[in-house]
């Protein structure tokens, strides 16, 4: 388990580094020591996840690594931007931790530098079995993330394999668990989930379409390139009150789309520039 105190981090860390394990925790490189070994022990995240929040993080700053009952401290010596594959060279012999992320930390998809903050072990103590997996999440854990509503069919095939990025933001007051948690990501894709399947409704001309509509939608997003897509999800506290996707070419917004969670379903209730569609046949 490793806590960040500054961030509000309190994150499971699972070895490899794939999307399965990105999507719910810390990966750890396994070609690296696990923490407290010699050498450097290489521990990544997304940066809109658990490490949203590293570029806070400045030397003299600690962290621990929790592993059954044994409990590391490191100290953050210090971080940098670098372009992946550059080698990271310990300031001293010893244990140390490098912890990635993309960069900038509000970033979506690929980008081409890394955020590296490098931490040196300062303590080796131990901690009782109950305590060592405690988590900082509400009482009863997240609210779940809301669904397509019923009779709208799910796993269209990919909206964004052309986008060129984007970020993501959170705005409101959320919690500091919400923010440096998969929750997020796990929302945004949801969200996707839900303007993959507008894309498709609009194409086929879908009667199943206007229960994903609460109010009119923009009809852009299914016959324009969606450009970068960029995402804001505002947050109560742990509870997600809407997302807005925008798409973007340059500085220029062609079109947007807001989705909010009701009853426990994500309904499209507006945005976007663009005509919405036809009303249903009457019945």
């Amino acid at each position: 388990m490793l806590r960040i105190t500054t961030t509000g981090v309190v994150a499971p860390v699972l070895p490899g580094v794939t999307d399965q394990v990105l999507s719910t925790s810390v990966g750890h490189v396994t070609t690296s020591p696990w923490p407290g070994g010699p050498g450097i022990a290489i521990l990544e995240a997304h940066d809109v996840g658990y490490f949203a929040d590293n570029g806070a993080l400045k030397a003299g700053d600690r962290f621990t690594y929790t592993s059954g009952c044994t409990r590391l401290t490191f100290r953050v010596t210090g971080k940098t931007v670098e372009k992946p594959g550059q080698s990271i060279v310990a300031p001293s012999s010893g244990p140390h931790v490098a912890l990635i992320s993309c960069w900038p930390t509000d970033a979506l998809w690929w980008t081409s530098h890394r955020l590296v903050v490098l931490a040196s072990l300062t303590q080796r103590g131990t901690v009782g079995g109950a305590n060592a997996h405690h988590a900082a999440v509400p009482s009863g854990g997240f609210p779940p993330v809301a669904t397509l509503p019923a009779g709208v069919p799910g796993g269209q095939p990919s909206v964004f394999s052309y986008v060129r990025g984007g970020t993501l933001k959170l705005t409101g007051s959320p919690s500091a668990a919400f923010t440096s948690s998969p929750q997020p990501l796990a929302w945004l894709g949801a969200s996707l989930g839900v303007l993959a399947a507008y894309r498709q409704g609009t194409e086929l001309n879908a009667l199943w379409l206007f229960s994903l509509v609460k109010r009119p939608p923009p009809a852009g997003w299914d016959s324009m390139p969606l450009g970068s897509l960029y995402a804001a999800e505002h947050v109560t506290g742990d509870r997600v009150d809407s997302v807005t996707l925008l798409a973007q070419f340059g500085a220029h917004t062609v079109d947007s789309m807001t989705i909010e969670p009701i009853g426990g379903h994500l309904y499209v209730v507006g945005g976007g520039i663009w005509p919405a569609p036809a009303s249903p046949p009457a019945s």
